[in-house]
C-alpha cells in the first residue's frame, strides 16, 4: 500500500516546509490538493476517495 503524500506547513511541527505551504497558500488545516486544486477543511474518506479517484480494493468473499 502506498502512503499518501503529506506536507507538514506548521511551524512547529516535523520538517515543515512553510516554502511549499505558502506557494499554495495553505490558509487553513487541513488543506488538501488533489489534481491540482485545493480544498480546505476535513473531508470524509469517501469524498477524499471520489475526489483523488482512489479505488478500494474489495476483500475476497468467504467460500461457504
Amino acid at each position: 500500500m502506498n502512503e499518501l503524500p503529506y506536507i507538514e506547513c506548521d511551524p512547529k511541527g516535523v520538517n515543515p516546509r512553510q516554502d511549499l505551504c505558502e506557494k499554495v497558500p495553505v490558509r487553513a488545516y487541513p488543506t488538501w490538493v488533489i489534481d491540482g486544486q485545493k480544498y480546505e477543511g476535513v473531508m470524509s474518506l469517501d469524498r477524499l476517495a471520489e475526489l483523488s479517484k482512489f479505488r478500494f480494493a474489495m476483500p475476497a468473499q468467504a467460500k461457504p
